[in-house]
């Protein structure tokens, strides 16, 4: 199996691409249920339990301007992997658009969006 680059990975909000995207971290979980009993011989077994996914997305403010996503809001996003690799997409409420500015250095606007599952999330 070869490995991929994700050069050309996206996030999309509603459809549209969001610009200058330096990364992304996608995190789908499973909650496990941990149970013993007279069957377990004394070792903790597990079943899985409710699913759930986060995100966060680093961009870059693009032209001076921070991308119009709104902490509290839901909306469907959809992350591609790599230009020909693996598509993710779901519905997700907005938690944290925290925006970093370093003054002394003069360095690039950034932002972070930090996403919570507000459902399934897909893979395609």
């Amino acid at each position: 199996m070869a490995a991929i680059s994700g050069k050309n990975g996206s996030v999309t909000k509603g459809g549209a691409a969001i610009a200058q995207v330096r990364s992304f971290s996608l995190e789908p979980t499973a909650e496990l249920q941990a149970y013993n009993s007279s069957s377990t011989g004394g070792h903790t077994n597990r079943v899985a339990g409710n699913d759930d996914w986060t995100a966060t997305v680093e961009v870059y403010a693009d032209d001076g301007t921070v991308p119009d996503i709104v902490q509290g809001e839901a909306y469907d996003f959809e992350f591609l992997v790599s230009a020909t690799g693996t598509k993710y997409s779901g519905n997700a409420l907005v938690a944290g658009t925290p925006i970093e500015v370093d003054i002394e250095g003069a360095a690039l606007v950034g932002v972070s969006f930090s996403i919570e599952g507000n459902g399934e999330l897909t893979k395609t």
